[in-house]
Order: structure tokens, then sequence, then C-alpha cells
């Protein structure tokens, strides 16, 4: 995943202002958002079909159950171990030390 998160930097530096970054997560917790933001970036209108799809399947509000589900199951010595495998990929993301 670093290396993803890499190439997208290295990318956003070549191409500034014609590369936009989205996250599952994002995704899940605010799906008619992210994709109006989507079509925007893309100067173009979000298709009704779409739009009335994504607000049917956010009232059943499943997805946001299912994304964080794992964070009930995880241990504290699992957390630290996450968060220590992981240290380059929040570093990358600039999430503070804090935060994970």
């Amino acid at each position: 995943m670093t290396a993803d998160i890499r190439s997208r930097l290295a990318l956003e530096r070549e191409f500034p202002g014609r590369t936009m970054s989205v996250r599952y997560e994002d995704v899940v917790a605010n799906p008619e958002e992210i994709f109006r933001d989507i079509y925007n970036f893309l100067d173009e209108p979000i298709p009704i079909k779409t739009l009335l799809e994504m607000q049917k399947k956010a009232q059943k509000g499943q997805a946001m159950k299912v994304l964080t589900k794992w964070q009930d199951k995880l241990t504290y010595r699992e957390a630290v171990t996450i968060a220590q495998q992981c240290a380059e990929f929040f570093q990358l993301l600039n999430i503070p030390a804090a935060d994970y």
C-alpha cells in the first residue's frame, strides 16, 4: 500500500489538480457526497439512476457496520503491532502518531 501511496503522490506532483484520491472508508461513510465530488471533478453531471441507487443503499446503513466491525475485536497488543508495522503508511498520509 505504501508503494501505491508513493505513486499517487508522484502523480499528484507531476499532474497537479488532475488527480483525485478517494478512500474506501469515505465512500462507505458518505457515498452520495463522494460520488458527487467525483462527478464534479470530472465536470460531468451525476446520472440520476446512480444517485438514486446510492441513496437507496445508504438508507440500509449496513456498509458502515461492516466497515468498523473489526475494531470491536482488536486487542491492544494487535493495535500496537499494527501501528508499528504501518508507521510508514501513517507517515505518508500525515496521520499523527497519537491518532493510531
